[in-house]
């Protein structure tokens, strides 16, 4: 990928954050063309009329930046907010101007408060921390820790307070230092301290830098967005509490260089600029036709998606009013404009939203997945419902409006007549959709969230156990059913289908055209979503090492086997090639189509191997998502014998019986689901006969 990235790096060169992110661009295979605005101020237009080709556009921090500049940029683009939204009122021309396609804030409270004020659509946001650069910002073992107490940092009223009142009773160095100064003060320090400027949390650079250099932090409560756990570094909220802290660390010496080698894992592992730069690249992903990352052994799906405007919009196409795709680009922002950032956009209502009616001989299938994009295996998933609608309405045309992504499974399903993007009108926020499914309607359409007649109707009888026991539906799919008047547990042949094309099945053959091996299996390591949380903290929902065993053991037991890591937009190097989730579904599945098993703990993509009718193993190791409500048994499989008794106590069962979720009390025995005899039921169903 081609990045115009502008930024202060010349003025900032050696120390700042764009210095080290644009080092972690480099260090993923993309390059970068970067200009310092604030150096290059009074020349930027002349800059911008003789720009290199670019595929993206990123401004950062971007202090009295010129709006006109922005307008003139025909690639999607970002904005990072580097500085707190409370702080820095320099950014707000820039946040309320309606010209990025996304904004990467500092923390959660930034986020509220743009959309608080109407300048920004939530779904158009996400959070990026601070890193640190592992090259520069290093442990060094040899030097003395001499330095009992440091505070490394500008001064502020605040912190002048608090660190004179710690001077009567403590020796404390007071220093502002940055690059390679900066790392020589943390590796001869015991404790560093990180106290905010201000009263708002945050959690600062300084956090990140001091555990890369090996430190044993102590520092004021950060935000909620601190990725870090107290075995990593540790927290105080009052004065007292800090003293007593100090006086402890300093003379537990062991507990103390424990809990810093921890700190300092956690950070290499997962917090370096390398690792916000792949987290931009994933953000811009989704606004792009592809996006290949380049890694050791990563297979590269080449092809375009089959549709996709310019800016890369999550919604594919639009259209206007006569159906045609609409290329004219100021109409394009005025519509993007209108549907994502404007203020009044939140209290759209059922009144002045006009969705397509039927014509009398067509079927109008809604599937509103711009409003959840990242959403994958609710989305597959979304073709189960196409035979119940044709078997309901044999002699009616089916139209599917969908964005681009999914417009891919359903271009080739022989029982769908058109597929489009949606109207301009049509575009709505999810308040209509989500009250659209309780309400009788002249079209079909689905919502990702459970229909509160759903877990009723599987409270009766024995209908859990029914549902449980069917081989082409989950949960998920009963409540799609159930959404649109369908009987859940009457309807039959609901398993989603995914037709491949001659040229999806060649290009995946070619893509693993090396590989030589009798044979293949995949694994997806998932990620945990940011409201399920761990006690562990893991970001996994199957650990690393866990994964690890169970490749050995794989190996072990069958010989001649590859392993590829599939879906993931970070490479964790676990299998033998690397094959990253592509814009294009079809082609991801063709590739999951010449496999010969696939092993995973949910995530969404074990719904593609539904759809491609190829077995798959599922686990539950951690307290969401049990295999039971999520599996369809026509492909997929678990082994009950692995998995704790006490599943049936927690998260949706729980919620279903209406009982106590007994996931906050118990001893979460599930996070040790032993790898190797995952992998010994793995083999046992790969050579199992059909």
């Amino acid at each position: 990928m081609k990045i115009l990235y502008v930024n202060v790096i010349e003025c900032n060169a050696g120390w700042g954050a764009e210095v080290f992110v644009d080092k972690g661009f480099r260090n993923l295979g993309h390059t970068t063309h970067c200009i310092d605005y604030r150096k290059h101020r009074d020349k930027l237009h002349r800059l911008f009329n003789e720009l290199p080709e670019h595929d993206v556009f990123l401004l950062q921090r971007g202090d009295y930046f010129p709006i006109d500049l922005i307008e003139s940029v025909r690639v999607p683009r970002f904005f990072w907010a580097s500085e707190l939204v409370s702080r820095c009122r320099d950014q707000d021309r820039l946040l309320s101007s309606g010209l990025f396609d996304h904004i990467f804030f500092r923390t959660k409270r930034c986020i509220e408060t743009a959309v608080s004020y109407g300048w920004v659509k939530r779904d158009r946001c996400s959070i990026l921390l601070s890193g640190f650069d592992e090259t520069i910002h290093r442990m060094n073992s040899d030097i003395k820790r001499d330095i009992e107490i440091l505070f490394v940092g500008s001064i502020t009223p605040r912190r002048k307070k608090l660190l004179e009142k710690l001077q009567s009773d403590f020796i404390v160095t007071v220093v502002n230092a940055f690059g390679k100064e900066l790392v020589q003060f943390f590796n001869r320090s015991k404790i560093v301290l990180n106290i905010h400027a201000e009263d708002h949390e945050d959690t600062e650079t300084r956090v990140f830098e001091a555990l890369g250099c090996g430190s044993f932090l102590l520092t004021e409560r950060l935000s909620e967005e601190n990725p870090f756990s107290c075995e990593h570094l540790v927290e105080f909220e009052t004065f007292d509490e800090l003293c007593d802290k100090i006086k402890y660390y300093l003379d537990h010496t062991k507990e103390r260089e424990t809990i810093a080698m921890r700190g300092y894992e956690e950070a290499v592992a997962r917090h370096t600029y390398t690792h916000r730069a792949d987290e931009i690249l994933r953000a811009m992903s989704a606004y792009l036709p592809k996006l290949n990352v380049q890694n050791e052994n990563q297979i590269t799906i080449e092809k375009n998606p089959s549709r996709q405007l310019w800016n890369g919009s999550m919604l594919g196409m639009l259209y206007d009013e006569s159906g045609n795709v609409t290329h004219d680009t100021e109409e394009f922002h005025r519509a993007a404009h209108r549907m994502f950032l404007h203020s009044d956009s939140s209290t759209c209502t059922e009144n002045n939203y006009t969705p397509k009616r039927s014509n009398g001989n067509e079927i109008i299938y809604y599937i509103p997945r711009w409003l959840f994009p990242n959403n994958i295996g609710d989305s597959i998933l979304s073709a189960s419902l196409i035979s119940p609608i044709k078997k309901r309405f044999p002699d009616k045309t089916l139209t599917v409006v969908c964005d681009d992504f999914l417009s891919q499974i359903y271009e080739t399903n022989p029982h769908v007549h058109k597929v489009r993007g949606p109207y301009f009108d049509e575009i709505n926020d999810p308040n209509y959709w989500q009250q659209s499914i309780q309400k009788p309607r002249d079209f079909i359409s689905i919502w990702p969230d459970w229909h509160p007649g759903l877990f009723d109707l599987l409270r009766q009888d024995n209908n859990l156990n029914q549902m449980i026991n069917t081989s082409d539906k989950n949960i998920i799919v009963c409540n799609y059913l159930f959404q649109n008047s369908f009987h859940p547990l009457d309807t039959t042949d609901t398993l989603p289908r995914l037709y491949l094309t001659n040229d999806d099945i060649k290009m995946a053959k070619e893509c693993i055209d090396g590989c030589t091996s009798r044979y293949k299996v995949c694994i997806v390591v998932s990620e945990r979503r940011h409201s399920e949380k761990r006690v562990d903290c893991s970001p996994l929902r199957y650990s690393e090492e866990s994964w690890r065993q169970f490749i050995e053991r794989l190996k072990t037991l069958l010989g001649d086997v590859t392993v590829f890591e599939v879906g993931n937009p970070i490479n964790y190097h676990l299998g033998d090639y690397y094959i990253p989730h592509t814009q294009h579904i079809r082609e991801f599945a063709a590739v999951l189509n010449e496999m010969d098993i696939g092993v995973l703990s949910d995530g969404g993509i074990h719904h593609i191997f539904n759809a491609i009718n190829k077995k798959y193993v599922l686990f539950q190791a951690y307290e969401c998502n049990a295999p039971e409500f999520y599996l369809m048994q026509a492909n997929g499989t678990f082994d009950p014998s692995l998995h704790q008794e006490c599943r049936f106590q927690c998260h949706l069962f729980s919620r279903i019986k209406n009982t106590e979720d007994r996931s906050k009390k118990c001893n979460h025995a599930c996070y040790e689901l032993d790898p190797r005899k995952l992998a010994e039921f793995a083999v046992h169903k790969l050579l199992e006969k059909e």
